[in-house]
């Protein structure tokens, strides 16, 4: 039943589009074809589709009439992904982007290089993925529509294409880095520019940058963009996974942030009569780092409520909270037993009330 609708839909739009043809036709047989491609897809015959289709698409391209083979390849990407040929979509989506190109139609000559940019991407082929998007970006600045809505989504997709992997040193890795802050930001710039700042795409380029950021060490960068990213993610209802993996993020990220550093052997309580006192850590046992046993996460993150006996040494350890899965916290507990702290002041260790202490970790990163 779905199959037939899509059908019916593409048999509608593709009648619609030869109506609106600029144009007599130069064949006779070029119309002939049309009409056999619109009824086989309104009767859901995929392969008569498909072999009217390849006709018409030869025949249009030997009399130059780009438009309506460009037309055509667009039907028969979408034809091939319902005959299950998935891999001759984005070749149909090219050619249409070809013919469009030839006939100087250039909205959808950038539409079809963006549909074969996606059927590119899900076979992963990356490289041709970019090199599509890069075409698309081309046209548009050449038809003078670099500022306009479908360019946003083509530099988003581009920011997307030029992010390594997390956490790689090397230097072609930081030159796509800041590819990925430049086209996030043209896409941010336009989205802007029609009032559409608070919009979860623009949360979601937001949170892209600030992992480039965080990977160029421009920690403080990072922090600002993940705290505009959960402003404004938190008004979408959708977005509680990504809320709360920016708020962990940001967890990780302050924590090196140049403007919060952080030494690890002190610690900072507030008491009950809100006095801040600064523990100092003497003795520590080595955290082991867990198996992330297979998890995509890319850092760690414990919390743990801790307890200090009269002479400051840990007694008792709750684990709050343990990402990517509760081995973490384990391994935390299980060093944390094993430590000592001692007030900075006058304080006695017994007046310390249990106190909250978190631990991030980098783990393996994805390759």
């Amino acid at each position: 039943m779905k199959v037939k609708l899509i059908l019916c839909v593409l048999a509608s739009l593709y009648f619609t589009l030869c109506l609106a043809s600029e144009g007599s036709k130069i064949d006779r047989s070029a119309d002939e074809l049309e009409m056999q491609l619109h009824t086989a897809l309104s009767a859901t015959n995929l392969d008569d589709a498909h072999q009217f289709g390849t006709s018409l698409y030869e025949l249009s391209r030997s009399q130059n009439d780009a438009a309506t083979a460009g037309k055509t390849a667009y039907v028969l990407a979408s034809v091939e992904n319902l005959r299950g040929r998935t891999d001759q979509v984005p070749i149909w989506f090219d050619r249409c982007a070809n013919q469009y190109g030839l006939a100087s139609a250039f909205a959808q000559q950038v539409d079809c290089l963006y549909r074969a940019a996606l059927s590119y991407k899900s076979t992963n082929k990356l490289g041709t993925v970019r090199n599509r998007l890069r075409s698309a970006e081309t046209v548009l600045e050449v038809a003078g529509e670099a500022n306009s809505p479908i360019a946003e989504i083509i530099y988003a997709e581009l920011a997307e294409s030029y992010a390594p992997p997390q956490f790689e040193t090397t230097a072609s890795a930081d030159e796509d880095r800041n590819r990925v802050l430049t086209y996030s930001k043209m896409a941010r710039e336009i989205l802007g520019a029609n009032s559409q700042e608070n919009s979860f795409l623009y949360a979601m380029l937001l949170a892209r940058e600030a992992v480039a950021l965080e990977d160029l060490h421009r920690f403080n960068e990072a922090e600002t963009a993940l705290l505009s990213a959960i402003a404004i993610s938190q008004d979408f209802p959708e977005a509680q996974d990504l809320q709360t993996d920016l708020r962990r993020r940001l967890m990780v990220v302050s924590s090196r942030s140049s403007s919060k550093k952080i030494n690890k052997n002190r610690y900072t309580v507030q008491m009950p009569d809100g006095r801040d006192v600064q523990l100092k850590v003497i003795k520590r046992s080595r955290v082991s780092y867990p198996e992330a046993n297979g998890t995509a996460a890319r850092y760690g993150l414990v919390r743990v409520l801790v307890q200090l006996d009269a002479n400051g040494d840990v007694f008792d350890v709750s684990v709050i909270e343990s990402l990517p899965n509760p081995a973490f916290g384990e391994s935390v507990k299980k060093a944390m037993l094993k430590w000592a702290f001692v007030p900075m002041d006058d304080t006695k260790p017994e007046a310390i009330l249990p106190f909250e202490y978190t631990m991030t970790f980098d783990l393996v990163r994805r390759k």
